[in-house]
């Protein structure tokens, strides 16, 4: 039992009154204040600042090269196997900093975030669809022969990176045709003339400023007369920068098979 003398300053102390702390106890909660206000003060991890593609700077066949938006899909038509591709400069904060360095990936399936050629298929990615990848030192670079087949679309895109700041771009495809398949116009079938003209359409994505030469080729039919046969010996040739020609005369009730070879001044032709 508590004596009376003591009762009322027991009392008057309350159950819930505080307590002063020791030297111990206040060195722990500045500490765990501290911590806590470091941890708050940190700056949470940035999302990558935005990379623009520009694309291929100029097509082989010398056209200019395509623009890309950021994030966007426009198809570039490539006449090389050896593309070159290209992004903005990554701005870095410090003047006089060495510069970013640079990733490139070049794929055959197509996704919405660079970032998910890191992931697998099996979990949504597209890991498995890289084709080719490499670092570089430039915003810029060519794909190595042997990497690229023809007729083929592919999808890129790029990282940038710089001390703890990251960049990343859009993904942007572009497809390959070496070859590209030209289509007649005329001289097709059965035809009411023994100077039929022979017309192809133009060799796509020609730069105009160029000028592109087209061999026509006219072979004699081996065999019997409609699917049956197959093309035979050279009757006439020619080479012309027009994408028609008319033979001289031909034999009535013959049959006659013909070809066309369209070569632009820098490597790249057609045949059809």
């Amino acid at each position: 039992m508590i004596p009376p003398a003591h009762l009322s300053a027991y009392l008057s102390r309350g159950r819930g009154a505080p307590r002063r702390l020791s030297g111990i106890s206040w060195w722990f909660v500045c500490g765990v204040l501290w911590v806590i206000v470091l941890c708050a003060a940190r700056p949470a991890v940035a999302a990558p600042r935005v990379l623009n593609a520009i694309g291929p700077a100029t097509h082989a066949d010398g056209s200019p090269g395509t623009a890309y938006a950021d994030g966007g899909l426009g198809t570039a038509v490539e006449r090389t196997l050896t593309p070159t591709l290209v992004v903005d400069v990554a701005a870095i904060p410090n003047v006089g900093s060495p510069p970013a360095s640079y990733s490139f990936i070049v794929a055959d399936r197509a996704v919405t975030d660079c970032s998910k050629y890191d992931v697998p298929v099996a979990q949504g990615g597209a890991l498995e669809g890289i084709v080719w990848e490499s670092d570089s030192e430039t915003n810029s670079v060519t794909v190595p022969a042997g990497k690229l087949s023809d007729n083929t679309t592919y999808f890129w895109c790029a990282f940038a990176e710089w001390d703890e700041d990251e960049w990343m771009s859009g993904v942007s495809d572009f497809k390959v045709e070496v070859m590209a398949q030209l289509t007649p116009l005329s001289g097709v079938g059965l035809v009411r003339s023994v100077t039929p003209p022979l017309a192809v359409g133009f060799l796509p994505q020609a730069n105009p400023a160029l000028t592109v030469s087209y061999q026509f080729r006219l072979r004699a039919n081996v065999g019997p007369i409609g699917l049956a046969g197959s093309p035979g010996a050279i009757v006439q040739q020619t080479t012309t920068a027009a994408s028609s020609w008319t033979p001289l005369a031909l034999t009535d009730l013959s049959q006659y098979w013909w070809e066309v070879t369209a070569t632009a001044p820098v490597p790249g032709s057609s045949t059809g």
